[in-house]
């Protein structure tokens, strides 16, 4: 029993150093990072991937096809009730929360024409303009972006 041990772990000393071997060739005249390098590339993943519900991504996607389709970008009756889209002062919005620093510049929100509800400490219920939200998504300050979602009946 323990030769079979013995023989595991030697197996598995033999697969890392070999596997090892082959990273280090690929590293071979390659800059090496530094660590705020690193960090820098790892936070900016994360900010793109974390800003942002997975419902609240599909509906960017949906909403960059629609306009990538028409010159003149005017909501399908499907798209609308999709996402209970609102018309606010000639503009489609659709609701949502905000999860809000500190540091957050509330004019600037206002600016692109968000409507700001209710404010619960850090967390906002907004109608945000369909055409502005790659705008706010970018904004600093703005942690975390969940769209309104529908309710279903099962």
């Amino acid at each position: 029993m323990n030769t079979k041990l013995l023989v595991v772990i030697i197996s598995l000393l033999i697969c890392g150093c070999s596997r090892s071997k082959d990273l280090s060739k690929s590293n071979i005249g390659k800059k090496i990072p530094s660590k705020n390098e690193i960090v820098l590339e790892e936070t900016q993943d994360q900010t793109s991937e974390m800003k942002m519900s997975a419902h609240t991504k599909i509906f960017i996607q949906k909403l960059n096809n629609a306009i990538n389709k028409s010159e003149l970008f005017l909501p399908s009756e499907k798209f609308i009730n999709e996402y209970n889209l609102q018309k606010i002062e000639d503009e489609y919005h659709i609701g949502g929360m905000l999860k809000v620093q500190e540091n957050i510049n509330e004019k600037e929100i206002s600016d692109l024409g968000v409507k700001i509800g209710t404010k619960a400490g850090n967390i906002w219920t907004v109608r945000i303009p369909i055409l502005q939200m790659e705008k706010i998504i970018i904004l600093s300050g703005i942690e975390y972006i969940q769209i309104d979602e529908p309710l279903k009946l099962r």
